[in-house]
Formats: C-alpha cells, structure tokens, sequence
C-alpha cells in the first residue's frame, strides 16, 4: 500500500479538536483499572505455571542432560519446588516443537518467574518493531497523542493480555511474519523466504502462508523458505538429537490433537471436533452426533472452501494494495483452517486488520461491521464468556452442542466474518485500488 495520506477511522471522531483529550482521559481511566494488574503479569508468582513454563522446562531439561519433552511432574518438582499438582499447568509434557525451545535456551539460566518477565520484555520490543514495521511499510504517522488509544486498547484486548500473563510465542512469531511481509513487498525475496521458514519451523502453523507465495508462484521466496525451514530443523536436530523429533512426533503431536476439542478451540477444525469427534473426556463436550468420519469430512471441506476462496482472492491481485490484502486474507486464512487456534493467536491479525482498517470507506454499516467484529476478536475473553452461559463453567460443566454452536463458537464466527469482510471490500475498500464500476 502506498501513499496513505488521510487518517484512519477513528471511533471518538466526533469531536476532533477534543478527541486527544478523550482518549488521553480513557488511557488513563483503563491504566487506573488494569495497569496494577498488568505490571503484576509480566512476571508470575513461582506456582503460577504459565505456558512459557512448557519451553523454559524443555530448555532447562536440555542444559542438564534431561530428555527435552520430559513430564512436568518432573520439572516442576526438579525446578520450582513444588509437587506437581500445587502449580496449575494444564498439559503433561511441552506442546511446542523442539524448534521454539531454542527461542528460549537464552532464558534458560534464569530462575523461572525472572525467565518469564524478561521474555515478557524480549516479546514487547519485538511487538514495537513490529509496529515500527507497519508503519513504514504502510507510510502513516501516527500523531503524537496515538500513543493514548494504543494504551487503551492494549489493557483491555484480551488477546494481549493473555501474551503476557502467559509469556506466549505470538509477538516474535508477528515479527517474523510481517518481517517476511515487508521484505517481499520491498523487492527482497530471499530474507522474506528465510523468514517464513524460520517462523514455520517454530510453530509449524504458520507455513500455511507458503500457499501465498505458491499461488503467486514466486518460486525464490518458497526455496528460500524451504531452506530456511532445514536450516532451523537441522539446527535444532544438532542441539538437541534426533531422539527429540521422534519423540514430538510419536508422544507429543497426538497429545495436541486431542486438544481440538477443547472449549477455547477457535479454528473450524475444532468446531467440527466439538460437534461429531471430541476426544478428550476432560473437555467435557457432548457432540451433536459421534462421527469422526463426518468430522473429517466437514472440516476438509470447510479447509478446502476457505483456501478456493483465498485463491481467486490472491489471483485476482494485481496492484501493490491488493496483494498486501491478499497476504492479511492468508494469515486470516491460517488462523480459520488450522488445527488448532487459540483466541491469543489473534494477535497475528495485526496485518490484515490494520490494512482493514486503513481502508475503511468514509462512512457507512462498513465501520460498524468492522468495529463489531474488532471488539468481538479482540475484547471478548472466551472463558469468561463461556463461564457466563455453559453451567458450571469450564471446567467443570458440560458443553451441549447448543453452546457449541453459539458461545463457544463466537469467536469461530468472528473470524469467518472477518475473512469475508476482506474478501468482499479489498477491492472497494484499498485506497489505490481501482473502484469498479456499478
């Protein structure tokens, strides 16, 4: 996108020469009421087991000789003190690949809550290159006062604060992600290849955005991603030995796949698993009717209907706006047909909202659609939510399909329609478009 001269869509518009003050006086309200509590979270107690504890224990277990994807009833034990069921951690061994835990062998040293609250700050300034990025690529200046609504909205987004208080992946995984989006819109295929390699090596997911580039058949960004991902893997084969890959694929990955029914599961996949296949007994979910078969079937369908519509999406891109758009709807498209996504992934949708959002019409149920879907995303806690209408809450109640097909789903739908929202104005919407005719 290219030559952004006009100001986003800003909600509390109305009043323009009070509209500094508004939202200086709304930073400082949400400071008042979260900003303890999010100071608090970047560094947790020593029984609080957050889910960068998976990957700080793997990394700890591999400087001492231990097998990296050891249980957690051994390392909190061996680490922190403490039996195992005094520290809340959810899942037995590390969901990560072995690729992540060499992004968190530099913490490893440290004690566990300093571990955490130093990847905290690692993640922020990654998260503020990120948004320097953005910036640059896209030609806006934000205004000195932006520094209040990016406050506002950051104490309060759920996804966001879910990245701290558990010290996730997502903030490097953004970087690298719009890094590799950067890079290729500026001419430089092979460090935006290398990128997405990398990024698809430390979370495997995000090598679904391979299928942009695939599509637009641009070969010199797919090599290089390819070379980058063997590079990563065999880096990590060396450091932690072959033994550590078959035990992820053998012990861990099925372990995962269980979780696809789980309550807080967003992607389509785990809509269907909760509906016709849910495995995990301790999700509690009642299916609308058992069928792994239909379960299947659904979700290759709804995967494959997702990335038809990608397709003629990205084929039909031609100017530079275009294609950014083109590269948001597939990064919206990894989150709806992934396995498993959970509602901090969101956070991922950086891009395509923002390419959104800087191209809103003037006026219109556009902005309203568009704000509806933002807050749905971003401001709405899929826990919290479903401890209000599931009785008994999670965990402890059971998921009807009733409540699989509204609540627990919510988010589902968000996400959908965020990706037909793209699809429908990208061509209307971008400023550099050409606007077709009526």
């Amino acid at each position: 996108m290219t030559g952004i001269e006009t100001q986003p869509w800003d909600p509390l518009s109305a009043g323009r020469a009070a509209r500094p003050w508004l939202w200086a006086g709304l930073a400082v309200l949400v400071c008042s009421l979260q900003g303890i509590d999010f100071v608090h979270s970047l560094r947790p107690s020593r029984t609080r087991g957050v889910d960068l504890f998976q990957d700080w224990a793997s990394a700890r277990n591999l400087l001492t000789g231990l097998p990296v994807y050891s249980s957690h009833r051994e390392t909190i034990e061996r680490y922190l003190g403490y039996r195992a069921a005094e520290v809340n951690i959810d899942i037995d061994v590390n969901a990560h690949p072995p690729s992540s835990i060499l992004l968190v062998l530099p913490f490893a040293r440290l004690d566990y809550p300093d571990a955490v609250l130093a990847w905290n700050v690692a993640s922020l300034a990654a998260f503020g290159i990120t948004l320097w990025i953005l910036a640059r690529q896209l030609r806006f200046r934000p205004r000195r006062w932006s520094i209040f609504p990016l406050i506002a909205v950051l104490l309060i987004c759920s996804p966001f604060r879910e990245q701290v208080s558990q010290g996730q992946l997502n903030l490097v995984i953004l970087l690298l992600i719009t890094g590799a989006w950067a890079c290729e819109r500026s001419g430089h295929p092979l460090p935006a290849g290398a990128l997405l390699g990398a990024v698809a090596a430390i979370k495997l997911f995000p090598g679904f955005l391979f299928v942009y580039f695939l599509i637009r058949r641009q070969w010199t960004v797919i090599a290089a991603g390819v070379a980058s991902f063997v590079l990563v893997t065999g880096v990590s084969v060396a450091v932690m030995g072959v033994g550590t890959y078959h035990g992820y694929i053998v012990d861990v990955m099925p372990e995962v796949q269980r979780l696809q029914s789980s309550w807080i599961n967003v992607s389509i996949p785990g809509l269907w698993a909760k509906l016709f296949d849910p495995r995990n007994p301790l999700d509690r979910v009642q299916p609308l009717w058992r069928s792994p078969m239909l379960a299947r079937l659904t979700t290759w369908a709804s995967q494959l209907s997702v990335v038809a519509v990608l397709y003629l999406a990205i084929r039909r891109a031609r100017t530079r706006a275009e294609q950014d758009v083109a590269f948001g709807l597939t990064v919206t498209a990894m989150l709806l047909v992934s396995p498993i996504t959970w509602h901090h992934y969101f956070l991922l949708l950086l891009l395509p909202v923002t390419l959104l959002w800087l191209s809103l019409p003037p006026a219109g149920s556009a902005r309203i659609a568009f704000l509806l879907l933002f807050s749905v995303l971003f401001f709405v806690n899929p826990l919290q939510l479903s401890d209000a209408f599931v009785p008994g809450g999670y965990p402890n109640g059971t998921a009807l399909p009733v409540h699989t097909l509204t609540v627990l789903s919510l988010q589902c739908y968000a996400l959908v329609g965020l990706f037909v929202f793209g699809v429908l104005t990208s061509r209307e919407a971008v400023p550099s478009s050409p606007q077709p005719s009526r």
